[in-house]
């Protein structure tokens, strides 16, 4: 019988290959959680620059109007 020892060392410093070992151990709950604040702070971030760069807009118009 053949020796079928595998080396992980040798496997994973060679430059021909990708080693990646993950454990997913989040529970799903938590994890559809975690995205929902994810959507919920992007939504708030987007909803903050567009008010933002509204009343931006809104400063220069009038400055413009006053100067004219």
């Amino acid at each position: 019988m053949a020796n079928t020892n595998l080396d992980l060392n040798e496997l994973a410093n060679r430059a021909d290959h990708q080693l990646s070992i993950t454990v997913n151990t989040d529970d799903p709950l938590k994890r559809e959680s975690e995205i929902r604040l994810k959507e919920a702070d992007a939504k708030h971030l987007r909803t903050k620059e567009l008010l933002l760069h509204g009343l931006t807009s809104a400063v220069i118009i009038i400055v413009v109007l006053l100067c004219a």
